[in-house]
């Protein structure tokens, strides 16, 4: 997605959680997004989440004061209501 924005003029970042295995708690990866934000964008800007990302993206906004710096947020497939998935994992 970033390469199609990017393409059409815009200017678009990527950052990848780590660990992405579902092991970290919420605010732990959250917490990765705001660093990732303070350190880029001075202003404003728009946040696009997929999957599992759109939910860490969620806690930034509610919980870490991306409300605040976040324009538009848009997910794409995220699992805000859980998922069965979850159940799988230890």
């Amino acid at each position: 997605m970033a390469r199609a924005l990017t393409a059409r003029g815009l200017d678009a970042h990527t950052l990848d959680l780590k660990p992405n295995d579902g092991s970290a708690p919420l605010e732990d990866l959250a917490a990765q997004i705001a660093a990732f934000a303070a350190d880029r964008f001075p202003g404003p800007f728009d946040l696009v989440g997929f999957s599992m990302g759109g939910v860490v993206s969620r806690y930034y906004l509610q919980r870490l004061g991306g409300a605040e710096r976040v324009r538009r947020f848009v997910t794409i497939p995220s699992p805000h209501h859980g998922t069965m998935t979850a159940l799988l994992s230890n």
